[in-house]
């Protein structure tokens, strides 16, 4: 399985089952605690069932992260692809879930310009407004004042990208890039 990275194209899928074996392998190593400390000792009370009640801290985080991305998939290549031909070498992000303390909002796409972070959800009865001002706040934390578009239909989003002038990620400020950086670091 070939890592994908936070941003690209693929990322829910690798991540859901990154988080699922991960969860597993931790699973199954509180079980074999758990089973060589009773077979050992005879007794529940011992340093192997101490150990796998402290493993079942990164159990737990492993798969809560896996429970919350279960609701949320992956595009298709086709589409993937019709998106990225619009944002050329822009900057654009695919399968961002991003995360505030109310909930998890998905953004299948978003590009990050010099003229505002644009962004498209499938996300039913969203609150385009609300995505927009959580990630406005949180750039504007970061010391970033951005403009931010969050488009609900995805044909007005494709019109927006046909809209932008190009971009290269080898020529944007680095400004752009840490812009960018921040939205990856919101999303799961």
């Amino acid at each position: 399985m070939h890592k994908v990275s936070k941003g690209h194209f693929g990322y829910l899928k690798y991540k859901k089952k990154v988080q699922f074996l991960k969860s597993f392998l931790v699973l199954l190593s509180i079980l074999l605690l758990l089973g060589v400390g009773l077979w050992e000792t005879k007794s529940i009370k011992n340093w192997f069932t101490i150990v796998a009640v402290v493993t079942a801290l990164p159990f737990a985080n492993f798969l809560v992260v896996w429970l919350a991305l279960l609701p949320h998939h992956g595009r298709s290549r086709e589409e993937y692809e019709q998106v990225a031909a619009l944002a050329g070498d822009g900057l654009l992000n695919c399968e961002l879930v991003v995360t505030s303390r109310e909930k998890a909002m998905p953004l299948p796409y978003a590009i990050v310009h010099a003229s505002g972070i644009y962004a498209y959800t499938d996300q039913k009865n969203a609150d385009l407004n609300k995505i927009s001002e959580y990630i406005k706040t949180m750039e504007k934390s970061n010391g970033y004042e951005v403009h931010v578009k969050v488009f609900g239909n995805f044909n007005q989003f494709l019109k927006r990208l046909k809209e932008l002038p190009a971009e290269s990620r080898d020529e944007v400020p680095e400004d752009q890039l840490k812009v960018e950086g921040v939205l990856r670091a919101i999303s799961m």
